[in-house]
């Protein structure tokens, strides 16, 4: 089953530069998922100027749990980049 992961980035000053600062390692840890097909978008969101607010992913897993854990152990998640994580059960259609 996929999942439609909206991560809503942290509001405190510096938020971004632990994004940035961390950002290698939460692409190294998300490598494997993406290797094996089950990451099937991912990326950031941004604000009306264009500023990075939060992340978006499309991943396959087994069930919501698995799915939390994974946003739990990321890095983001860890280091308080992500302040808020939304996660829905999502069926692409085209």
């Amino acid at each position: 089953m996929q999942f439609l992961v909206i991560a809503h980035d942290a509001t405190t000053p510096g938020t971004l530069d632990r994004r940035m600062e961390v950002r290698p390692r939460h692409l190294e840890e998300l490598g494997p998922l993406v290797e094996a097909g089950r990451v099937a978008i991912g990326g950031v969101t941004l604000d009306e100027n264009g500023g990075i607010n939060g992340s978006m992913i499309v991943i396959e897993a087994e069930s919501e749990d698995e799915v939390r854990d994974l946003i739990a152990n990321d890095v983001y998640t860890q280091e308080g980049v992500w302040e808020r994580v939304e996660i829905r059960p999502f069926r692409r259609s085209v």
